[in-house]
């Protein structure tokens, strides 16, 4: 992936987070991570922005571990 680049795709972000392309396009539907709409059937993911998202998942599930743990 192009690093320099300050939004991914909908392919890109399937492939991060190893799902399909169908279930990443759900997921942005569910407003689950932000997106930005280009057109009605284009969407397109802010890096950054994503980036964060991801980390407080992560950061759900370590808290969800830790609470298991205990």
């Amino acid at each position: 992936m192009d690093a320099e680049r300050p939004f991914l795709s909908i392919a890109q972000v399937a492939a991060l987070l190893d799902v399909s392309k169908v279930r990443a396009y759900q997921m942005a539907a569910e407003g689950r991570f932000p997106v930005v709409r280009l057109t009605p059937r284009r969407i397109r993911i802010p890096r950054a922005a994503f980036s964060q998202w991801l980390d407080a998942q992560a950061a759900k599930a370590l808290r969800g571990l830790k609470a298991d743990e205990v």
